[in-house]
């Protein structure tokens, strides 16, 4: 890893801090004696968080037919796990920024940077239901969470973070690729850095880690190619909204892909399409 990152990292993760509903919400979560309403009494607390997680949990991406009134309400239809995933990823939203935005490369943008993710984040959780992954709610957070080391680079370190992408541009190759190259190390092994400091489960930590580069993981591996193909239409998505109007860009997977990760042509589709309405609706929800 480069020294610069190696020495200074450490000091940048302890920084990036949760906040305090998030931290009561996970202990509970451990906690055998909590119920419904100690979640809700520990949320309500705090009236955005919980407005907005109302906002999400009656937008288009649940789809109930009928107005959800309160948090009691809302994990008894969603379920505690998605619960809290939810309060995680509006968590870690409100907790990561670009502090040096202006310095960083005028084609990065926070903006471009969470539609894209909050694609992802959606994509990969159709993508894990329709493969019948376990717990495939938290491949939402994951998609959503998988790139938070470009947020680390771009925020602190924007004199590497621009030579990268312009190595990747110049000599037309993945970003993780030039990361590793110049950096020693990827965006994904940042970004466990940090899950790893806010004690987020082993599976988060390991699918992040190893999204860049799928093939070389060693445990979850359908995991981590469902996240890195997220990941892939997520890009196209920050493409699309860099350019300021609908570009119909599509990348088409393999055959050979396609039945590495199981999915029909027509069944990836479907989920994209699915992901775009979605997404653009949890987006104006989080962001109006």
């Amino acid at each position: 890893m480069n020294t610069e990152i190696a020495n200074k990292l450490p000091e940048i993760t302890n920084l990036i801090s949760m906040p305090e509903v998030y931290i009561k919400v996970n202990e509970l979560m451990s906690d055998p004696s909590s119920d419904i309403y100690s979640f809700a009494e520990v949320v309500v607390v705090d009236p955005n968080l919980s407005s907005l997680v109302l906002k999400l949990v009656n937008s288009a991406y649940f789809g109930y037919p009928e107005p959800i009134q309160n948090i009691a309400q809302a994990i008894s239809l969603i379920g505690l796990d998605q619960f809290y995933n939810i309060v995680l990823g509006v968590s870690a939203i409100s907790s990561l920024t670009l502090p040096n935005e202006a310095n960083a490369n005028a084609a990065f943008s926070l903006g471009n940077f969470w539609w894209a993710s909050l694609h992802a984040g959606v994509l990969a959780q159709l993508l894990a239901k329709r493969t019948e992954v376990q717990r495939s709610e938290e491949m939402f957070v994951a998609g959503l969470l998988h790139e938070v080391g470009h947020l680390i680079l771009h925020g602190y370190f924007p004199a590497l973070a621009n030579a990268t992408m312009n190595k990747a541009e110049t000599e037309s190759m993945l970003i993780q690729q030039a990361e590793v190259e110049l950096l020693g190390c990827h965006y994904g092994d940042i970004g466990s850095l940090l899950m790893a400091n806010w004690k987020l489960s082993e599976r988060l930590v390991s699918l992040t880690r190893n999204q860049p580069f799928p093939q070389q993981a060693s445990e979850a591996r359908h995991e981590c190619t469902l996240l890195n193909v997220a990941h892939i239409y997520g890009q196209l998505k920050s493409e699309e909204r860099a350019a300021g109007q609908p570009t119909n860009m599509r990348v088409e997977l393999s055959e050979e892909k396609l039945i590495e990760i199981g999915i029909l042509q027509e069944e990836l589709e479907l989920d994209l399409a699915t992901a775009d309405v979605v997404s653009a609706d949890m987006a104006n929800v989080i962001f109006s």
